[in-house]
């Protein structure tokens, strides 16, 4: 799968992983015109704020992490660590619904168990599907679920036995994915595929809903 061609965009604020990644999507699609548009995170922040749906956050919430004053719609977990988001999938999902005039279902490719770990090659191979099927860029949740970014392509081995190529569904041996990360400033990043599937780059979710929580959350147009 040749990589897609997604314009970089930048977070103008530390908590704008979110709006900065449903930009980048946006623009793919031609609904935002190319190039720097001012004001519009601050747009997608609002859409985000007024389009979170949940449970209404506890007043001890003000003692955790990422809590906004501000944002009432907040949700704020107690996991093993209690944690407020800023863009949840179900909010970047509507605001993208809302923008895009269509459904953007959100796939939760659950990682299967695999000698007692959670695989994360049956949901990776999900995300390159998508990728395929759709021709579309994905926004995938990374570090833990602290933070989205754009998934655009892959690179596919020459050969089976590549250094460094895995095997990521029916017989697709890839050498690593690209990424669109908004708080680097680089156009892209490209991610070898061992440090994609074995550190912090796509991880289960570490505190969040029932939809979120122990699993690994994809916004996905396709």
């Amino acid at each position: 799968m040749p990589k897609l061609h997604v314009e970089h965009v930048d977070q103008e604020e530390t908590f704008y992983c979110g709006t900065a990644v449903a930009e980048m999507i946006l623009k793919f699609y031609g609904v935002v015109e190319p190039g720097p548009v001012l004001g519009l995170q601050d747009q997608l922040w609002t859409e985000v704020c007024q389009l979170t749906n949940g449970p209404v956050r506890s007043p001890n919430s003000v003692n955790c992490g990422g809590y906004m004053a501000t944002f009432e719609r907040q949700q704020c977990y107690q996991c093993n660590r209690c944690a407020c988001w800023y863009t949840t999938p179900q909010a970047l999902e509507a605001v993208l619904s809302a923008r895009l005039k269509k459904a953007v279902p959100m796939a939760v490719p659950v990682a299967t168990m695999r000698d007692g770990t959670f695989d994360p090659i049956p949901s990776t191979s999900g995300l390159l599907d998508r990728i395929d099927r759709a021709a579309a860029p994905v926004a995938a949740l990374v570090a833990l679920g602290d933070h989205w970014v754009v998934l655009h392509g892959y690179q596919e081995a020459d050969e089976e036995s590549q250094p460094g190529a895995v095997e990521i569904g029916g017989g697709r041996f890839v050498v690593g994915v690209y990424v669109n990360d908004p708080y680097k400033s680089e156009p892209e990043t490209f991610v070898p595929i061992d440090e994609w599937l074995n550190t912090t780059w796509w991880t289960l979710v570490a505190c969040g809903c029932a939809a979120d929580q122990d699993n690994r959350v994809a916004v996905t147009p396709g």
